[in-house]
């Protein structure tokens, strides 16, 4: 089993190149999606990475400009509350599924005009599996928070 460290490192290498991110904005994504609390604050978020604070405040401009994260302000407090944004996913798929979508168009049009292409086929295919899942995943993500909005 990995230690939480590494798993931590493995999960911002991940983020790092599947979200083009640079290394400490992957770090202080990482951070946010395995955090043991619900937000932290800017200070927190420094001490974790132990990087410098315009460093760390760039990379969460970045972030917030992505989209990835959102912050909030609370009551008690005039600091600011760094978390993931739960919508990120859902809007992630959304746009994967339209993609996925053109792909579909584009190659049953292929399909239709050269009848003997196995490579359309079999891609029209793998994009018409792809949106099926992607269609189940935000099925499951609705439910989900359809259950978090009724308690």
């Amino acid at each position: 089993m990995v230690n939480q460290q590494d798993f931590l490192d493995q999960l911002a290498q991940m983020l790092e190149q599947d979200h083009q991110l640079s290394p400490l904005g992957a770090r202080i994504y990482a951070l946010l999606i395995t955090a043991d609390q619900d937000a932290y604050t800017f200070d927190q978020i420094v001490k974790l990475t132990n990087a410098s604070k315009s460093s760390v405040s760039n990379q969460l401009n970045d972030l917030l400009d992505r989209k990835k994260i959102v912050f909030e302000n609370r009551e008690d407090s005039r600091k600011r509350f760094f978390k993931t944004n739960q919508l990120y996913i859902n809007d992630m798929l959304q746009a994967e599924h339209q993609d996925a979508t053109k792909h579909i168009d584009i190659l049953q049009e292929l399909v239709y005009i050269k009848r003997d292409n196995r490579l359309a086929e079999i891609l029209l295919e793998y994009y018409q599996h792809s949106r099926c899942n992607i269609e189940a995943t935000l099925e499951k993500i609705n439910q989900i928070q359809k259950q978090k909005n009724d308690e």
